[in-house]
C-alpha cells in the first residue's frame, strides 16, 4: 500500500478536482479508521494496531489516538453522537483554504470498510468533491486505460433515481501513480447534489454496476448528523485564496477544452455546467435517445456574488452524419425560463447553482443519424450581468 493518496484522475473528458495528500490508513483490527481519511503525512507509528472493532464503536480516546497518528494539517475526526457521520475541520496554514472533510459510514457494512467522504479542497485549491471507498474492486486498471467507468445511479430519499454520467465520475490513484481500484470519485456537481439531499435529511443510496460484471453494489448512507458535520467544516467555505503550489498533484489527462463563458456586468463566476440525466418513457438515461421526447436535467454551478438569476434562454445545434459526411444544423427554436414565471422550461434555483429541466426531442431519420445536440444557454442576472454556456449531449439511436 502506498503511503499517500494524492492523485484524482479523470476517467472522461470533464474537469475534475484533485485531492491533497492522505495519510496511509491506521488500523483498527486491520481496518482503516476515520482518522485515516484526513490529510497530512504519515508517522512511523502508523503500523501500530489499536484495540477495538468497527470504527463507529471506538471510544473517544481511541479515536483521538488514531487521529494523532497523522501529522501535517490533519486534525482529529469528530463523531456526531449517535450517527454514522464524522468530520474533520482544518485549514491550510498558508492560504487559509478550507481543507475540511466529512465522512459517512455505509449503513450496513459492519466492517467499516465502506464510507463516503466529502472534501473541501484539492491540490491547494478550494473545490468540493466526493468519493466512495470500499473493499471491492470498482475500476480495474484495464478499465481505466480504456476510459471505461462503472454505471452509477444515485437516489436521495424518495426522489427519482438519477444516473451519474461519465463526466461526473473519476478514478483515484496514489502518489506512485498506481490506481486505487476500490475507490470511485465524483465531481463537484454530483457531490453538491449529494450534499443538498443530505442537508434535506434524505438518505443517499448509490448503486454501482461495474464494467467487469458481477452483482451490482448498493451502498446506503444515512443523513443523520450530516448537517452538524457540514456546519462543523463551515460548509466548505474558505476565507483564503488558492495556494500557488499544491501538494504535487497533477492530472493524468489534461482538463477539457471548453468555450469560456462570456461575461457582461457583474454576473457570478460559473464553475461547472453539465447534463445530469434524461427522462423518457419512464426511463432514466445519461444521453438523449432519437425519436423519444425527453426532459433532460442541466445544472449550472457558480460562485455566489449577490446577483440573482432572473431569466435564461437556450438555443440548440444538431450534429449528424449523412452518407458518411458529418454536418451541423442550427435550430430555430428557443426555450425560455423566467424567475417570476413564464417560459416553457422549469428550474430550481439554489444559492450556488441552477438546475434546469430542458424538453428535448431529436427526430429519428433513416438517412441522417443525429449524434449530438449542442446546448447554448444564456443566463441573465438582476444586476445586468449575463453569461453563456455551451454543452454537448450525446444522441443515441433507439
Amino acid at each position: 500500500m502506498s503511503g499517500a493518496l494524492t492523485l484524482l484522475r479523470s476517467s472522461n473528458r470533464a474537469a475534475h478536482h484533485h485531492d491533497g495528500t492522505f495519510g496511509q490508513p491506521s488500523c483498527v483490527s486491520g481496518r482503516p479508521t476515520h482518522a485515516a481519511r484526513g490529510g497530512g503525512a504519515v508517522s512511523k507509528l502508523m503500523s501500530m494496531t489499536l484495540p477495538g472493532a468497527h470504527p463507529r464503536n471506538l471510544s473517544a480516546r481511541a479515536l483521538l489516538l488514531a487521529a494523532l497518528l497523522l501529522s501535517g494539517t490533519a486534525s482529529a475526526m469528530t463523531r456526531i453522537p449517535g450517527t454514522y457521520t464524522s468530520y474533520s475541520a482544518s485549514t491550510d496554514p498558508i492560504s487559509d483554504i478550507n481543507t475540511g472533510l466529512v465522512s459517512i459510514d455505509e449503513l450496513y457494512d459492519r466492517s467499516g470498510d465502506t464510507y463516503l467522504v466529502f472534501r473541501c479542497a484539492s491540490a491547494g485549491n478550494p473545490g468540493l468533491w466526493a468519493y466512495i471507498s470500499n473493499k471491492n474492486t470498482l475500476v480495474t486498471q484495464a478499465d481505466d486505460d480504456a476510459g471505461l467507468i462503472p454505471a452509477v445511479v444515485m437516489r436521495l430519499g424518495t426522489d427519482t433515481p438519477l444516473p451519474v454520467n461519465a463526466d461526473n465520475q473519476t478514478t483515484v490513484s496514489g502518489s506512485n501513480g498506481v490506481l486505487k481500484p476500490q475507490t470511485l470519485g465524483f465531481s463537484t456537481a454530483t457531490a453538491q447534489s449529494m450534499v443538498d439531499g443530505l442537508l434535506a435529511n434524505k438518505k443517499l443510496v448509490v448503486r454501482i454496476t461495474r464494467t467487469s460484471g458481477g452483482q451490482p453494489l448498493t451502498f446506503q448512507f444515512p443523513a443523520a448528523g450530516f448537517t452538524a458535520a457540514w456546519n462543523g467544516i463551515n460548509q466548505c467555505r474558505s476565507t483564503g485564496t488558492p495556494a500557488s503550489a499544491g501538494s504535487g498533484v497533477t492530472l493524468s489527462r489534461p482538463a477539457p477544452s471548453r468555450s469560456a463563458p462570456s461575461t457582461t456586468g457583474g454576473a457570478p463566476k460559473f464553475t461547472q455546467w453539465n447534463f445530469t440525466a434524461c427522462t423518457s418513457q419512464g426511463r432514466l438515461t445519461s444521453a438523449l435517445t432519437a425519436g423519444q421526447a425527453s426532459v433532460c436535467g442541466f445544472t449550472v454551478n457558480f460562485i455566489p456574488n449577490g446577483a440573482a438569476a432572473i431569466s435564461a434562454e437556450f438555443r440548440y445545434e444538431l450534429e449528424y452524419v449523412e452518407n458518411g459526411v458529418k454536418g451541423k444544423l442550427t435550430l430555430d427554436g428557443v426555450d425560455r425560463w423566467a424567475a417570476g414565471g413564464g417560459g416553457n422550461i422549469s428550474a430550481q434555483v439554489f444559492s450556488n447553482r441552477i438546475a434546469f429541466q430542458l424538453p428535448l426531442n431529436v427526430r429519428l431519420r433513416a438517412a441522417r443519424r443525429y449524434t449530438a445536440i449542442n446546448v447554448i444557454g444564456t443566463i441573465v442576472f438582476d444586476n445586468g450581468g449575463s453569461k453563456r454556456v455551451y454543452e454537448p449531449l450525446t444522441v443515441l439511436q433507439p
